[in-house]
């Protein structure tokens, strides 16, 4: 398995390959993590193929506010998170970058035009902290396919995500406080330690990174955020690692939402 850091260089049009990184990550670790972290599909797999995943996959660390790919890129690689938020950004009418998804540990992304061939990316990722992603490049995951079984395990995985992007597609004809609910509760599934009621979120997020994801105004957000607060829904604070009361945003999930939220994998 090949092991590299990946550096940003305000110079560079891409992210480049630099000094190698400590010997944290390894085959073994990368594969325990993937085998109990929040996410079905690893777990399912025949132990054939996810040690056939592992060890044609490599493993690459990342400063933060590193690129780790753009849209437009060549699609030529799947990507497993292992440590770290990596963030997903779409790019707007006027050509901005709209950030509308957190990945966390055990989340997979990159399949889906892998397998229908489509040459380059729709979407950029960045590491918003330090992190380490596990990646295998277009021909490993083609070897996999040639073999039935390795093509039905990828299949399952396509099926997942289109899944998860139909679900969330739907968050859009939702009330923006659903919204803002469901938002929260995928990082708390992606990023958070829950301990009874509360659930902290390890990661850094602002509120204009919320208003993004949940596609409201800036002014909209604080006055939901101020209103949570009073409410003991939310404590927010000013490192960014904010305290949610997850019970208190599942009660305002339908039945349908909580089925998905208990749902492995529903990030």
């Amino acid at each position: 398995m090949f092991i590299s850091t990946i550096e940003r260089d305000p110079k560079a049009t891409h992210i480049h390959e630099a000094r190698k990184a400590p010997e944290k990550w390894t085959n073994e670790r990368a594969e325990q993590l993937l085998r109990i972290a929040d996410n079905c599909w690893f777990q399912s797999l025949p132990s054939s193929i996810q040690r056939s995943i592992i060890e044609r996959s490599r493993i690459i660390t990342l400063r933060r506010n590193a690129l780790l790919c753009r849209a437009d890129d060549p699609a030529d690689r799947l990507y497993a998170v292992l440590e770290g938020d990596i963030r997903a950004y779409a790019r707007g009418e006027d050509g901005e970058a709209i950030f509308y998804r957190s990945l966390g540990p055990g989340a997979w992304t990159g399949i889906t035009p892998i397998l229908n061939r489509s040459p380059k990316r729709l979407t950029t990722l960045r590491a918003h902290s330090q992190a380490a992603v596990l990646f295998l490049p277009r021909a490993e995951v083609e070897a996999i396919a040639a073999d039935r079984d390795g093509l039905a395990a990828l299949v399952d995985l396509l099926c997942i995500v289109n899944r998860d992007t139909a679900r969330m597609a739907m968050d859009g004809r939702s009330d923006a406080t659903v919204r803002t609910a469901r938002s929260l509760l995928r990082l708390v599934k992606a990023h958070g330690r829950r301990s009874d009621d509360y659930a902290e979120l390890e990661i850094r997020l602002s509120q204009a990174d919320l208003a993004s994801l949940v596609g409201v105004s800036r002014q909209y957000m604080n006055e939901l955020i101020a209103r949570w607060e009073k409410d003991a829904i939310l404590q927010w604070r000013s490192s960014g690692r904010h305290r949610v009361n997850w019970r208190a945003l599942c009660a305002m999930l339908s039945p349908a939402d909580m089925e998905w939220f208990q749902r492995p994998g529903w990030v």
